[in-house]
C-alpha cells in the first residue's frame, strides 16, 4: 500500500539526544506533532538517563504512533552528547536533519522556512534559523537567541544575509543556540561527523561548513531554546571546557579559511586565551601586554574592513 500522506513532501530526520529530560521531553516531542511538516522520522536516543524520561518518551510514542512516518526510541548507556549526536546521525534516514536537544522544543513552520531556504540556495549544505529563548515555565526570555540572548557577542543582522560576511561574523561573534540547524544528508560526506572531543561541538561543525561557503541563515524563530538549572552552559567546569574547544576550533579551522574569516578565527582564538589568563586559569601559553594591545588594535580593524565591505557591495 502507498503511504500518500508522506510521499510528496521530503524525509526530514528529527534527532533527539536524550538526558534526564523528564519535566520537557513531552514538550519537545510535542511540538515536532504541532509543526506543520507531514512527512518526519523521529529517532531518540536515551543516554543513559537516570531519571523517567526513557519511560515518558516510550509512552508519548506509543500514544501517538500514527503521527510521524516512524518513530525509533533506543537507549544506551552514558557515552555522553556529542557521541550520541553522531551516533543520532548514523541512525537517520532523511534527506535533510534536524538536531534538537529533548529540552528545547520546535515552533511551527521552522522545519519549512529551513527546507525551502536549502532548496532555494543548493549550494548551501545546511541553514540555521533564529529561536526564542525561554524559561522552564515557558516565559519567554528573548525573542531572539541570536540577536538578544548572546549580549557579548551581538551578531549583526545584516552581516548573515551576506555570504561574503557571515564567515567571519560568526568567527568572531559566535551567538548561534542549539535548536536552530537543519542539515542535507551530504553535509556528513563533505565535513564529515562531529569532533567527539569537544563537548561544544556545533561552532566547529559551522565553521567547517562556512569554510566551503556551504551555510546559510533564514531570519525565521524556528524553535525555543530552554534554560533551566540543570543547563550544562550554567556548568563552571563545562564552560572552561566549552571555552578551550572554542579556541582550538577556531585555530584548527583558520588553517583552511580565507579572507576576513582567517583573520576573525586568530583573534577569537588569542581572544579567548586572553580572557582565560584574564580569569587567572593556568595555560601553557602566556603572551605579553604588547600583544594584547595589538590584538585589540586588529580587532578594531576587522570590525572597521567588515562595515566598509558590507556598505561598498
Amino acid at each position: 500500500m502507498v503511504d500518500t500522506k508522506h510521499r510528496e513532501e521530503s524525509l526530514v530526520s528529527i534527532i533527539v539526544p536524550l538526558y534526564n529530560h523528564q519535566n520537557y521531553v513531552e514538550k519537545c516531542l510535542g511540538s515536532m506533532a504541532q509543526e506543520g511538516h507531514n512527512n518526519i522520522e523521529v529517532i531518540v536516543l536515551d543516554d543513559g538517563s537516570t531519571d523517567d524520561s526513557y519511560h515518558i518518551v516510550k509512552k508519548w510514542r506509543d500514544n501517538n504512533s500514527n503521527i510521524f512516518k516512524s518513530f525509533v526510541l533506543e537507549r544506551q548507556e552514558n557515552i555522553g552528547f556529542t557521541k550520541t549526536l553522531n551516533r543520532l546521525l548514523k541512525m537517520s534516514h532523511g534527506d535533510f536533519i534536524v538536531l534538537i536537544a529533548s529540552d528545547d522544543y520546535l515552533l511551527p513552520g521552522g522545519i519549512e522556512a529551513r527546507l525551502n531556504a536549502l532548496k532555494a540556495h543548493p549550494k548551501w549544505l545546511a541553514v540555521f534559523g533564529d529561536c526564542r529563548v525561554v524559561d522552564e515555565h515557558e516565559n519567554v526570555l528573548y525573542e531572539s537567541g541570536i540577536f538578544d540572548f548572546y549580549k557579548k557577542e551581538r551578531t549583526r543582522r545584516e552581516a548573515l544575509f551576506n555570504e561574503k560576511l557571515i564567515g567571519a561574523e560568526l568567527a568572531l561573534r559566535w551567538s548561534v543556540p542549539g535548536p536552530v540547524f537543519m542539515m542535507k544528508r551530504e553535509a556528513m560526506d563533505v565535513v564529515g561527523y562531529y569532533n567527539e572531543s569537544y563537548i561544544v561541538e556545533d561552532y566547529d561543525y559551522y565553521l567547517r561548513l562556512l569554510n566551503r561557503y556551504a551555510l546559510g541563515y533564514v531570519d525565521f524563530k524556528v524553535a525555543c531554546y530552554r534554560l533551566h538549572s540543570n543547563n550544562t552552559i550554567i556548568n563552571k567546569s563545562f564552560n572552561y571546557e566549552g571555552i578551550l574547544n572554542l579556541a582550538d576550533a577556531a585555530l584548527k579551522n583558520s588553517f583552511y579559511a580565507k579572507g576576513l574569516m582567517k583573520y576573525a578565527l586568530l583573534l577569537r582564538y588569542y581572544s579567548i586565551l586572553n580572557q582565560v589568563r584574564e580569569s587567572e586559569v593556568n595555560i601553557n601559553r602566556i603572551y605579553n601586554r604588547a600583544e594584547w594591545i595589538l590584538l585589540r588594535a586588529c580587532r578594531k580593524l576587522l570590525n572597521i574592513l567588515q562595515d566598509v565591505r558590507f556598505y561598498l557591495e
